[in-house]
């Protein structure tokens, strides 16, 4: 090859670079700012965050890399929160961040290529446990997942049409998803999931974090949360089930798999 192609692509490849890190040092100064401004606290990276989401489905690893899109919290070597805003909003405190990890595939001849994923991600603690509970706008793809993963049937017609919820224990969907929840939902016509499970609630978008997104997320939780009943909160503190959740560690303990063990023959 021509070295002047060669040069040239490698100039190209170079102000690319070169602008994607000026754009990120931006983003990350109108985050601080941002910070500062509603006296939040800032970190610049915190991948300690990640383990205290829950994963759910479709967020898995498999190995180095996920087989299907979707962010997976909790493996913390490849993946890290960036850009870190601890805020509050009234009797909640939460986090919005960019999630990022790297996915790998390998070709015929063996070669091994990466790609880097980006996601906004905000959510809220909460101060009881909920079961599963998941709410996303209807996809393409739905006809086939939901053939593994069945929804939750509702009675509500429109909202069927226009979103797929599952849950792990239907009776609390049916709790929480009442008729006004459903007409809340349909109205606002949301992209952003929602995803409910334990002590934690939270909305995310693919791409990096944007402050002008924070706040309609933030609203789209709270919003969602006042929705909820107060029969299903007090169902928290003892009705709803509590399931054991899957825990990453960083390396083989033979105690903590004893642990394990005998707490799953317990439960049979």
């Amino acid at each position: 090859m021509d070295p002047i192609i060669i040069f040239g692509v490698a100039a190209l490849i170079l102000v690319i670079a070169i602008g994607g890190a000026v754009r990120r040092a931006r983003n990350s100064k109108k985050v601080q700012g941002l910070a500062a401004e509603r006296g939040w606290r800032y970190e610049k990276s915190d991948a300690g965050v990640l383990s205290t989401y829950p994963q759910l489905f479709p967020f898995y690893s498999h190995g180095e890399g996920r087989s299907k899109p979707g962010i997976s919290f909790g493996d913390r070597v490849s993946g890290e929160a960036r850009d870190v805003l601890y805020l509050t909003e009234g009797e909640y405190s939460g986090q919005s961040f960019t999630y990022t990890y790297t996915t790998y595939e390998r070709d015929s001849d063996g070669d091994t290529s990466s790609k880097k994923h980006y996601w906004h991600v905000v959510g809220f603690e909460l101060p009881t446990a909920f079961p599963n509970l998941t709410i996303r706008r209807r996809r393409k793809l739905d006809f086939f997942e939901n053939k593994l993963t069945k929804p939750v049937d509702l009675p509500y017609s429109e909202l069927n049409s226009a979103y797929t919820i599952h849950s792990e224990h239907a009776p609390a969907a049916l709790d929480i998803v009442t008729a006004a929840m459903a007409q809340w939902l349909v109205r606002e016509q949301f992209r952003a999931e929602i995803v409910l499970q334990d002590r934690r609630v939270y909305v995310y978008t693919k791409g990096r974090q944007k402050i002008e997104n924070i706040d309609p997320m933030v609203k789209q939780i709270i919003d969602f949360l006042a929705h909820i009943p107060q029969e299903a909160w007090q169902k928290t503190r003892g009705e709803y089930p509590q399931p054991q959740r899957v825990k990453y560690v960083e390396s083989l303990d033979l105690n903590q798999m004893k642990s394990a063990y005998d707490d799953w023959r317990e439960s049979q």
